[in-house]
Parts: structure tokens; sequence; C-alpha cells
């Protein structure tokens, strides 16, 4: 797989093109622009089932949404993500930690149960 063309089709599958990218890069020591990854990427060619190979914390980032390398069972890709919208719901006094030992419970679970 060439790892520019994944990501071409990465920002095309989510409404995206190369002019929405505002930088690249990873969160808190680097960052570059899209045309400065395109030089570094167009020859990139990896198997993306396997050892994971793309730096995990490599970012394509816009001004709201941002693509981040994922990894599950030997196998890598590009996942879109977007800045969560604020709920309409204001609630004050809510439980952050469940009594229910190993659950994986949300907010709303948890508030749901503990009362």
């Amino acid at each position: 797989m060439n790892l520019l063309q994944e990501t071409l089709h990465a920002l095309q599958d989510f409404g995206k093109s190369p002019k929405d990218v505002r930088w690249c890069g990873n969160q808190g020591s680097v960052w570059f622009t899209w045309e400065e990854f395109v030089e570094m990427s167009k020859d990139v060619e990896y198997d993306d089932w396997g050892d994971i190979r793309i730096a995990i914390d490599l970012l394509i980032v816009g001004d709201d949404w941002w693509l981040e390398r994922q990894y599950c069972e030997d196998e890598e890709w590009w996942q879109f993500e977007t800045l969560p919208k604020k709920p309409k719901a204001h609630k004050r006094g809510l439980k952050l930690i469940t009594n229910e030992g190993d659950s994986e419970l949300d907010l709303d679970s948890i508030n749901r149960s503990e009362q």
C-alpha cells in the first residue's frame, strides 16, 4: 500500500481534500505542511497487514477534524475524528465512576444505575 494514496483516499472518503489540511505531524513535537507530507509519503510503500510500519502518532489535521493512525490485530489504517459537539443538556453533580467493578460504563449508564 502507498501511504500518500491511502491518505488521499481517506480524505476523499470523509469528504475532505488536501485543500482542507492545515498541518501534519504529531501532538506536541513536530509539524509539517501538506506539501512536505506529500514529498515524504509519495514513495512510502508498506503492507497494511502485519507489523505496524507507519508512525502511530502521525496526524493529518484540518480545522475541526483530523486523521490519526489506528491499528488492531496486525492491521493499520487512518481513523477520521472530529471535535465533539457540545450536548444540549447541562447537568450538575454527575458521578464519574461506577461502583460496579470491571464494568465499562458511559456517563449516562453510570448515572442511571447510581440513582
